[in-house]
């Protein structure tokens, strides 16, 4: 599952501490979004990034 958003920090922080797990952590790709992953309470990868230019 992917959420897409302009306030990453904020929404990955939020998600943690409402029980996510960081998978791996925001981090800025080649082609310029922003990227981090979590784990849900059921262990599902969850994608957090930024719009695509």
């Amino acid at each position: 599952m992917v959420f897409v958003t302009g306030k990453i920090e904020a929404d990955f922080k939020k998600a943690i501490e409402m029980g996510a797990i960081e998978f791996e952590p925001l981090t800025n790709k080649p082609w310029g979004q922003k990227v981090g992953y979590l784990r849900d309470n059921n262990s599902f990868l969850i994608e957090i990034c930024t719009p695509m230019n």
